[in-house]
């Protein structure tokens, strides 16, 4: 006790990458290269494994890499950038599970979509919806005493910056909930 806590620009709390400014670049980079390292390990013997069907390459990917890779996730309020560092990182994970490279898809113009569709594999966006809605789901039927059940349904008037501020965690609730056609005043509800 009596130690001096420094202040310092990102730090690592319970697995996440927390950013001083709040954004949450760091962390997507740092689950990308987790999930990356968990990837190349399972590549030889899994993945590019012949004797192992599609199916169960599927299964380990989604409860081992993508696991990794998501950790976290429902509290993302992600922009364009790092977005599309997902999407880049599955889908190579999706072509290589596959054992399609990028020549593959050049050479027979093959979509990303048809590449997933495939093998059986959703986007790396439907999973990080699935994970936002289950977990705002699971706070929403907390008790009223408890501090995430207050958080999720409370309100800090602040004014906005002048231009485009920053994404907010609530605006890619709003983002899920419409693309899962569920209404914004009945989430809770359903």
């Amino acid at each position: 006790c009596g130690g001096t806590i420094p202040v310092v620009e990102k730090a690592r709390y319970l697995g996440s990458m927390i950013n001083r400014n709040g954004k949450c670049n760091s962390d997507v980079d740092s689950r990308i290269e987790k999930a990356a390292a968990a990837f190349s390990r399972l590549r030889p013997l899994v993945f590019n494994n012949k004797a192992i069907l599609i199916e169960a390459k599927v299964a380990a990917y989604l409860t081992i890499v993508m696991s990794i890779l998501l950790y976290g996730s429902e509290m993302w309020a992600l922009t364009a950038a790092p977005r599309r560092k997902l999407r880049s990182f599955h889908n190579r994970c999706v072509r290589s599970m596959a054992g399609i490279s990028m020549w593959h898809v050049r050479e027979n113009r093959m979509t990303t979509a048809e590449v997933q569709k495939v093998i059986g594999i959703a986007s790396v966006d439907t999973y990080m919806m699935r994970r936002r809605l289950r977990w705002i789901g699971h706070v929403s039927r907390m008790e009223w005493g408890r501090v995430p059940r207050k958080l999720l349904s409370s309100w800090v008037y602040q004014k906005r910056p002048i231009g485009r501020p920053c994404m907010r965690w609530a605006e890619s609730i709003e983002r899920d909930l419409a693309n899962a056609k569920i209404p914004r005043t009945k989430w809770h509800i359903l």
